[in-house]
């Protein structure tokens, strides 16, 4: 799935709007998608990819040694810390981004004001979050398996972490809310590329938080697999014949300044 991941990267670096050699940096920088693309031409950022998870920088920083030249891993630094309480001067980045991650902390709120603390005055910050569920080709149809294999599941209390921005006005007013001015919502759309639906379902379960979640919560493994056969199936019978399946997702991109 980082190909994916990779994709809305791209599109975060290009509305950003940033001059070659800017200073970022990247909050839950996870496996990289937004960092590796970031050092390389045309951009040529120097990076500071930062994020809670150990086992992930060390999994950033192995992909880093063997995909990027000398000099661009020269451009790359990877440091742990917590995307609430970053160990960051004030005023010292061009701009800072958070691809799907803000959206998974116990305070958003204290994240984007961490955010808008260490750009500078004029600096962007660019946030994404996963837009309506219903326009999430991938999420909506394991949703239908879900409730098909388990039709008592209890609905959430509170909107899941992963579309916890998914509406442009929440999102929007948070991030005025944590100092940002000339705050754009824009929605951007990618396509999850599926070549074997089994493996891809093998992959979300462990790779999406939320359906991590409720199958570890509310499913035993029997039924687990019945889900995994349900979502294998929908997808070979819609799209019968297809060597590759695409499935479209939205996503909400959150852009903000910080008052010169």
């Amino acid at each position: 799935m980082d190909a994916e991941y990779q994709a809305y990267a791209r599109q975060a670096l290009a509305l950003a709007k940033l001059p070659p050699r800017a200073k970022i940096l990247d909050v839950g920088a996870g496996l990289g998608a937004l960092s590796l693309q970031a050092v390389q031409p045309p951009h040529h950022h120097q990076v500071w990819a930062v994020d809670y998870a150990e086992g992930m920088l060390k999994q950033l920083e192995a992909r880093a040694d063997e995909e990027l030249s000398g000099e661009q891993r020269k451009r790359l630094h990877v440091a742990q810390m917590d995307g609430q309480d970053l160990q960051l001067d004030i005023n010292s980045f061009d701009a800072a981004f958070a691809m799907f991650s803000l959206i998974f902390f116990p305070d958003r709120i204290q994240g984007l004001r961490e955010m808008h603390r260490v750009i500078k005055p004029n600096g962007v910050a660019v946030v994404t979050s996963w837009g309506n569920p219903k326009k999430h080709g991938v999420i909506r149809r394991n949703n239908q398996a879900l409730v098909a294999v388990n039709p008592n599941i209890p609905r959430p209390a509170t909107v899941p972490p992963a579309f916890s921005l998914s509406d442009p006005a929440v999102f929007e007013s948070e991030m005025k809310a944590s100092g940002f001015v000339d705050v754009e919502i824009v929605p951007v759309v990618e396509n999850f590329v599926i070549d074997d639906p089994g493996q891809f379902w093998d992959h979300m379960r462990y790779g999406f938080p939320g359906v991590n979640h409720l199958l570890n919560n509310y499913y035993n493994e029997q039924q687990v697999q019945q889900v995994r056969s349900l979502f294998v199936s929908k997808l070979r019978s819609e799209f019968a014949g297809q060597d590759r399946i695409f499935l479209s997702a939205e996503a909400l991109v959150g852009i903000g300044r910080k008052r010169s």
